[in-house]
């Protein structure tokens, strides 16, 4: 059973032959609609990047590039929906014997990832990095304005909970009010 990818670029892997090729996207319409379900969004406006394959003789694969979307999200503060704009930079390596390139490599140099020795997915890989790019509680540039509008009246320090009750601890009273 294979899995529709929303936004899929193939990369015939053993065409490259120790060489490299490079790979340019631009997500269409229906897949930038797809994104949108993936990650969960208002909106996805475009998906862009450009990545190139290497290929070295002993079979691992990096994969580098840049990428450039524009999606909606939905501020964690406000409420509001706003426009953001992510970039990044990708750099992956893949092998078909990652568990042999894994044991002569030191684990802080590469992380390679094992894929089937023929295809890699040059749209996967852009969503996959995409993905990670998107931010977990999103902010809008009115959530600084907002939060402080909202703030209570009283501003003053409030002491750390845990060191109330460390401090209780230490002088011998109870949380409720009664000695040890």
């Amino acid at each position: 059973m294979s899995v529709k990818l929303e936004l899929s670029r193939p990369v015939d892997v053993p065409l490259l032959r120790g060489g490299t090729r490079k790979v340019a996207l631009d997500a269409s319409t229906a897949e930038c609609a797809a994104l949108v379900v993936r990650y969960a969004v208002p909106a996805v406006h475009s998906v862009a990047g450009e990545l190139q394959f290497a290929a070295d003789p002993g079979g691992l694969i990096k994969v580098s590039g840049t990428f450039d979307a524009s999606l909606d999200l939905i501020c964690a503060v406000t409420g509001e929906v706003f426009t953001l704009r992510l970039q990044g930079e990708i750099e992956r390596f893949f092998s078909a014997n990652a568990s042999q390139d894994m044991a002569a490599i030191e684990f802080d140099e590469l992380d390679i990832e094992p894929f089937d020795g023929k295809m890699l997915d040059a749209g996967e890989i852009v969503a996959e990095e995409l993905a990670l790019a998107i931010p977990a509680f999103p902010r809008s540039d009115q959530a600084d304005s907002f939060l402080e509008h909202y703030a209570p009246a009283d501003r003053t320090e409030r002491k750390n909970p845990f060191a109330v009750l460390g401090g209780m601890r230490d002088d011998g009273s109870a949380p409720n009010g009664k000695s040890h």
